[in-house]
């Protein structure tokens, strides 16, 4: 199982940082203060006034005798001495960066300090860049011969490798952070141990407090020091994971941090469109490096959950009909993260290169398809979609079963959930049916109570429709009938014999065209925009003679909508979290491009590419 390179990503972040702080304490200066301050070390000499008000900030613009910070150790008996420095070390900046000046200034340091009594002193040439051999000949030459003026003094040579040690084992904290922005993480840290994913506090404090945490560092054009700092930022967050004896996240801290991570991941793919290339290079390590990663973990760990029969249900203090509600709730949440898991990593490996990695392609096709389609057979709560928008997590299953090349496993789910849907659609079964305008809260409301709640919405259905183009990708006499019996049965609420297993109306079957910019809204906001039309349950096409398959089509045909503006660069797994986080509807071409080829010719979408196997071999 691979794991997140942390000591890669504050590498990268310290390297961003120059050697004095300026405006907001910010710099390898205050990286080291507080590092000092993580070691109980007392500082005595800072390159900053220290002040409560920000705005009154003021500087010390030089070194004072090439001392950038100093301190005394614990026991206050050392003088430590930092000359920091953000060059490489090499022949060149030796001399003109004042390498060489500011240490013999160092060591001319008195030990004479007030209060204490010094018996050794220890200077620390610190540097964020690289070196080469003749830099550290130069350095080992000049400490030679200082030595030879003073033994007592001790030095130390920190390179980027040796900061990123001391920094990854005392100094991953909020404390690291530009101060503006470490008392923040610092009170979310704090909720974050505290709430419960899901609960009331979470949804309505910690989550609205971190997107403005991350919009706060993220603007729209974020430097590069901002997009370096988001990984450090989620490594702080993932330290306070509650651990079991072993040091292993527990299980019900994991998706907590996940879903923390993936706000994160909708904000810098929002940010991307306005990158320069090398920016956006960026943005692409922190989704393959950091949040693919952590997914493959994630889901590893929680793989017996899928394979397990009834591995959903609630160990929760819930009673009566709230427990199949709160359970479906938790498996479409984890059939979630399967589907964007597979498909993100299918985008990386086919842009890598697809003929090299062909074989770990398939290989990560049949291990999830094998996971859904045991997951299916075993758990009966991924059949139990509650809200409207669970057709993107059914979509996920489709498309794990397709590129399986499994339409048989595909038919059967798809009659097996409309047996578990019928029941439902009864007015007098305890379940409700699926609520249109996703209102999780009325959902649970509708099973706590038994009564229809004011608001619950349950004539009207994309997701329904959704399932009828599904049903496309099957041979023709396995098509019909699903759509048929998702016509009669769901639809209309008729039975076999014409008698009416549910109320006298019918489902609206709704169909809906994003906005023009939807591609760009989806990583900002719940969206309400673009058009939700009635199909009119495909009764007003002009021609009469047509089957219903044949009807179905031709709306298919006519609705499909081109987006000429859409960026394919965004991979897909990124469009679809968005609207998984923000509560808004999948697009159609998302499942008709896999269905009927790719409405936009001239640039294939990863999805059509992938399954071109299924497709011949199908």
């Amino acid at each position: 199982m691979n794991k997140v390179n942390s000591k890669k990503f504050i590498a990268d972040y310290l390297i961003c940082l120059k050697e004095r702080t300026t405006k907001i304490k910010t710099g390898i200066d205050w990286v080291i203060y507080n590092l000092g301050i993580a070691k109980n070390w007392t500082p005595i000499r800072l390159p900053f006034f220290r002040s409560s008000d920000i705005k009154d900030f003021k500087f010390k613009t030089e070194a004072e005798f090439g001392i950038d910070i100093a301190f005394i150790n614990k026991s206050e008996k050392e003088l430590i001495i930092f000359v920091l420095k953000d060059e490489a070390l090499n022949n060149r900046n030796w001399t003109k960066n004042n390498f060489d000046e500011d240490l013999r200034k160092a060591s001319l340091v008195s030990i004479d300090y007030e209060n204490f009594n010094i018996n050794n002193v220890r200077i620390i040439l610190c540097y964020n860049r690289d070196e080469d051999g003749n830099g550290i000949t130069l350095y080992d030459s000049l400490i030679k011969q200082l030595l030879q003026t003073n033994s007592n003094i001790m030095y130390e040579r920190w390179n980027l490798t040796k900061l990123v040690d001391e920094v990854e084992e005392y100094l991953l904290t909020s404390d690291l952070l530009p101060q503006d922005l470490s008392g923040i993480l610092s009170y979310i840290c704090a909720q974050f141990q505290d709430f419960k994913i899901g609960s009331t506090p979470w949804n309505n404090q910690l989550v609205p407090q971190w997107k403005t945490f991350i919009n706060k560092i993220l603007t729209e054009k974020p430097a590069e020091k901002n997009l370096r700092l988001i990984p450090i930022v989620l490594l702080i967050i993932k330290s306070k994971l509650k651990v079991d004896n072993e040091g292993t996240p527990s299980n019900e801290g994991t998706p907590s941090w996940i879903d923390l991570v993936e706000w994160v991941m909708i904000k810098i793919w929002s940010v991307y469109p306005n990158l320069t290339n090398s920016l956006k290079n960026i943005i692409w390590s922190i989704w393959i490096n950091f949040y693919i990663i952590e997914l493959e973990s994630f889901l590893n760990f929680n793989k017996e959950i899928f394979l397990t029969e009834h591995g959903f249900n609630s160990k929760k203090s819930v009673t009566g009909y709230l427990i199949p509600i709160s359970d479906s709730y938790i498996a479409f949440w984890y059939v979630g993260r399967i589907g964007i898991y597979s498909l993100a990593t299918q985008d990386l490996l086919m842009k890598t290169n697809y003929k090299d990695n062909k074989e770990r392609i398939d290989n990560l096709l049949m291990l999830i398809h094998n996971w859904i389609k045991t997951c299916i057979d075993v758990n009966p709560a991924v059949l139990r979609p509650l809200i409207d928008l669970n057709h993107i997590e059914l979509f996920l299953m489709w498309m794990a079963l397709y590129q399986g090349n499994d339409k048989n496993k595909i038919f059967e789910w798809l009659l097996l959930l409309e047996n578990r849907l019928i029941a439902r659609r009864s007015p007098n079964f305890q379940m409700p049916f699926i609520e249109g305008r996703n209102n999780f809260e009325l959902v649970a409301e509708y099973a706590a109570t038994q009564k229809k709640p004011h608001g619950f919405v349950d004539d009207a259905s994309y997701l329904l429709l959704m399932i009828l183009e599904l049903s496309f990708i099957l041979p023709n006499k396995e098509r019909d009938k699903v759509i048929n019996n998702y016509y009669k049965h769901l639809i209309l609420g008729s039975g076999d014999d014409e008698s009416k297993i549910s109320d006298d109306r019918e489902i609206d079957l709704q169909g809906w065209q994003p906005s023009k910019d939807w591609y760009r809204k989806v990583f900002e906001k719940e969206l309400n925009d673009g058009n939700s039309i009635s199909t009119g349950n495909f009764k007003n096409l002009d021609d009469t003679n047509l089957t219903l398959t044949e009807r179905i089509k031709k709306y298919i045909d006519e609705s499909t909508q081109e987006f000429s503006n859409i960026s394919w660069e965004i991979p897909q797994a990124a469009y679809i979290l968005a609207c998984i986080k923000n509560k808004s509807p999948l697009p159609p071409i998302f499942w008709r491009n896999v269905i009927f080829g790719d409405i936009n010719k001239e640039k294939k979408s990863v999805i059509q590419k992938n399954i071109k196997k299924g497709k011949k071999k199908g």
